[in-house]
């Protein structure tokens, strides 16, 4: 599957564990930032997993490259 220049590949969904990879994040942490975020993340159906569009896994680096490049708190995100 071919890569944008981001390193995220090119497609429309992604599953959780996708996007912890993609973040170099643990499931509990994308799990907290969906609390404090609530558009992040998209349902599929009931009793589906959830999954995330492209748009959401930039949202999460962005998120990343703020608390932990830069050393903000989530109030402050």
């Amino acid at each position: 599957m071919a890569e944008t220049p981001g390193g995220i590949p090119n497609r429309a969904w992604f599953k959780a564990s996708e996007v912890c990879e993609l973040a170099g994040i643990q499931p509990y942490v994308l799990r907290s930032w969906e609390s404090e975020f609530p558009s992040l993340g998209v349902s599929r159906g009931e009793g589906k997993p959830r999954v995330y569009r492209r748009e959401d896994v930039e949202l999460v680096l962005r998120i990343k490259r703020l608390v932990v490049g830069e050393g903000l708190t989530l109030s402050g995100v």
